[in-house]
C-alpha cells in the first residue's frame, strides 16, 4: 500500500494557527485541501488509499521529556 505523511501548515487565512495537510512518500501526490483537525487528514489520506503511519509524539525527540511547565 501507498505511503503518505501528515505535516502541520500555518493557516494562510486571517488569524495565527495552523492546519493538517498529508503527501504521498513519493511525492506525486497531495491533499487537495488542509484539515482543522490531525485526524481528519488521516482519515482522508486513507480514503484515497494510503497508509498513515502514527509515531507517537515522544518518539519524535527521541523520547526525551521535554521538560514543559
Amino acid at each position: 500500500m501507498k505511503q503518505a505523511r501528515v505535516v502541520s501548515v500555518m493557516n494562510p487565512g486571517p488569524g495565527f494557527g495552523y492546519e493538517w495537510k498529508w503527501h504521498a512518500d513519493d511525492g506525486k501526490t497531495k491533499s487537495p485541501k488542509s484539515f482543522a483537525y490531525f485526524y481528519e487528514c488521516v482519515e482522508d489520506a486513507r480514503r484515497n488509499g494510503y497508509t498513515v503511519e502514527l509515531v507517537p509524539a515522544g518518539a519524535l525527540n527521541g523520547g526525551m521529556q521535554l521538560g514543559l511547565k
